[in-house]
Formats: C-alpha cells, sequence, structure tokens
C-alpha cells in the first residue's frame, strides 16, 4: 500500500459494512430493506455508501461481468454516490441497478418548493437504458419488457422547468411542445410544476414496476439499490415516491435496497416536530407497519459513531509521527474521520511542518506548534 492509499481506507465500521451487506442479500430474496446510515457530519456515513459499493462491484458473485466500475472515485472535495459515465465498459449485462441520489444542504427549504430530486437526478438512471433493455431481453425472448424499459427511461427526459418559466414571462411563443403550451394556458408555474412532476413520477412507477415485478412482466426481476443521501434534506415529493415504493415492495416482494443518510441531530428534530413530509416519520411509520404485519422486512438504523480506529490511518499517511505527536493529534480529532483526512492534509500542504521537509518523518519544531492551533473550521 503507498502512502497515498491512506484516503481510501475505511476503518472501524466492519460491523455496519456487515449490516449493509446482510440487508443487500435479504433484498435480493425479495425481502426489502430499508437502511439508515444515521450520524453527524464528517462520520463516514457516504463512505460506508461507498465501501457497499465497491464490494458489490469487486465482487465476482454480485457482479460477474464487470458492469460497474471498481469505485466511485472522487469529485474534488466531493464523495461521489454514483460512476462515472467514462469509466464504465462495454459490457451491457447488469446484474443490479445502482441509482444515488443526493440533496444539497438547504435545498428543502427552497422557494421551488414542488422541485422532486427523483426526477431532477433521473439521468442516472437513463445511462442504463441499453443495459436494462438487453437484460429484460435475454429474459423475456418476445422483447415486450425491454422494449417498455426503453420507452420508460425515454419518457424520464428532462423537462427544465425554468426555462418555461422563463418563456411564460416574456410572453415568448416558442415552447417545447404542444403539452407545454396548454400547460401554460390554464396553469400557474407552481401547479405546472406539480402537473408535470406528477406526470413524471407516474412514469418512474411505471418504470420501478417493470424493473422490480416479476408477478407483472413474468420475467426475472432486475435488483435496484437507492441511495438517498444528506436525506435530512430531502424534498416533499422524492419522499412521497420512496415511501409508496417501499410500500409497493412490501406487498409485491421487490428486490429493494433502500439506503439513506442522514444527520443524527436533525433526525430527532424532525422526528419530534408536528410534519409528517420527514424520513423519519416514514420511516419510523414503514417500521411500524412492517412489525405489526410480522414482516421480514429489513428496517435499520446503523448509528455511525466516533471511530476509535483512526491511529491505523494516521500512521500509513504520516509515518514518522512520535508517539506524543500521534497522540495529540488523535485527541484533537475526537473520532472524527473527515476531520481526520483534514488534519492530515492540513499538514501535508506546508513541508516545513516537517523534519527535513520531509513527511515520512516526525513534525518539526514548526509542525508541533501548529498542532495546538489546527482551525477548528478545517470540516
Amino acid at each position: 500500500m503507498s502512502l497515498n492509499d491512506w484516503q481510501s481506507l475505511c476503518v472501524g465500521r466492519d460491523n455496519e459494512k456487515q449490516l449493509l451487506k446482510d440487508a443487500w442479500a435479504k433484498a435480493k430474496s425479495g425481502q426489502p430493506g430499508f437502511v439508515v446510515l444515521r450520524g453527524e457530519s464528517g462520520f463516514g456515513k457516504t463512505t460506508l455508501v461507498k465501501e457497499l459499493y465497491s464490494w458489490l462491484s469487486q465482487n465476482e458473485n454480485e457482479d460477474p461481468d464487470g458492469y460497474w466500475p471498481d469505485t466511485l472515485k472522487n469529485n474534488n472535495d466531493s464523495l461521489n454516490i454514483n460512476p462515472s459515465k467514462e469509466d464504465f465498459s462495454n459490457s451491457n449485462s447488469i446484474p443490479y441497478l445502482w441509482w444515488g441520489i443526493r440533496w444539497k444542504g438547504g435545498e428543502r427549504n427552497k422557494v421551488e418548493g414542488n422541485s422532486c430530486a427523483l426526477i431532477e437526478q433521473k439521468n442516472h438512471l437513463v445511462s442504463h437504458k441499453n443495459a436494462l433493455e438487453y437484460k429484460k431481453r435475454e429474459y423475456d425472448r418476445g422483447q415486450k419488457s425491454g422494449k417498455l424499459i426503453a420507452q420508460l427511461l425515454g419518457s424520464l427526459l428532462p423537462v427544465n422547468i425554468v426555462d418555461i418559466a422563463i418563456n411564460i414571462t416574456e410572453q415568448v411563443e416558442s415552447y417545447k411542445n404542444e403539452k407545454i403550451e396548454q400547460l401554460e394556458q390554464n396553469f400557474t408555474i407552481e401547479e405546472m410544476q406539480k402537473k408535470l412532476n406528477g406526470e413524471e413520477t407516474a412514469n418512474l412507477f411505471a418504470f420501478f414496476e417493470e424493473l422490480l415485478d416479476e408477478n407483472y412482466t413474468k420475467v426475472p426481476s432486475i435488483p435496484l439499490i437507492m441511495i438517498l443521501d444528506d436525506a435530512q434534506w430531502a424534498d416533499e415529493e422524492s419522499l412521497r415516491v420512496i415511501d409508496k415504493l417501499f410500500e409497493m415492495a412490501t406487498e409485491r416482494k421487490f428486490k429493494l435496497l433502500i439506503v439513506a443518510t442522514h444527520w443524527e441531530a436533525e433526525w430527532y428534530k424532525q422526528a419530534n416536530s408536528n410534519q409528517n413530509k420527514n424520513l423519519p416519520t416514514i420511516f419510523n411509520r414503514l417500521k411500524l407497519f412492517t412489525e405489526h404485519q410480522q414482516l421480514s422486512n429489513v428496517m435499520e438504523i446503523i448509528d455511525c459513531g466516533k471511530v476509535s480506529e483512526l491511529d491505523i490511518i494516521l500512521k500509513q499517511a504520516l509515518p514518522g509521527l512520535t508517539e506524543n505527536q500521534r497522540s495529540i493529534i488523535l485527541k484533537k480529532v475526537d473520532g472524527n474521520p473527515l476531520m481526520m483526512q483534514e488534519v492530515i492534509l492540513y499538514f501535508l500542504r506546508e513541508p516545513l511542518y516537517f523534519m527535513s521537509e520531509n513527511p515520512n518523518q516526525a513534525l518539526s519544531c514548526v509542525g508541533e506548534e501548529k498542532i495546538n492551533i489546527i482551525p477548528s473550521d478545517l470540516v
């Protein structure tokens, strides 16, 4: 392992990783799962998602033909939750569908209250159109199911409501199609967004049925893993779709695994609020339903707390530190994996912080002084 490989290390989460693997095994057998990775920012929730992805894509039993790229690459400072298009091989043999949806901080409170992240980020589904069509045709020699998958994904092509709104405001006659012209005549922008979302979510549910419902299509289903990243910001329309989808999955035994990441403080805040359109409320209701019906669905909350094994990463990244230097840094970091990463990068950016300006050696006097004044806003 090279020194640079410290950034790919995931330590202290073996139990959590095994719970995710077990949930996936049950989901593939028709016992849908809903797992929440709950913890504060920086405690490795999205890293666990990436670990699950890598385990699936590099496991010959899960992806025997190598359809999925081996890892999810980082994009600058962001952790990607979908693989990049350029990293895919020419294989059309898709063993399961991975779909990551991410919400950005504060997005839940946008003025555009009718937005739906599932619709806005459906491009990650459309990119697998050919592979899904090919897989379904393998199962269905009549080709009906494969063609329908392709048609449904085609119907999920984006409609840009911002462009439409501009056209209305400026009274421009160049609308995208006849449907948009009719909507403009009869609805406000907000009503138009609701109507368009309704039509697109209907197409989305039809796609889910074609993908997951073996009784409906009479051909084997393709398992689906949905990642809901930073779900504390999830919009109401997306939550409505997720709620209904999991109910469908429970009733029809879909091969579905939903994995959500959620801030811990926001979880308790939302759960204790009067609003019912948030992930904690939906999850708790679905869990009670599962327990009442004595179903075998996996409904699991995995708490991602402090990591005690961060010294492994520190030794790999900065092997020359003295025991005292390591001890001080570990105390500063206090079990936060992201804080550890940022502290390491903080020192690596300045060679003067090391003896002989060599990062493989101990910290210099200047470096030791910096330990005690590490900025608190690194994460």
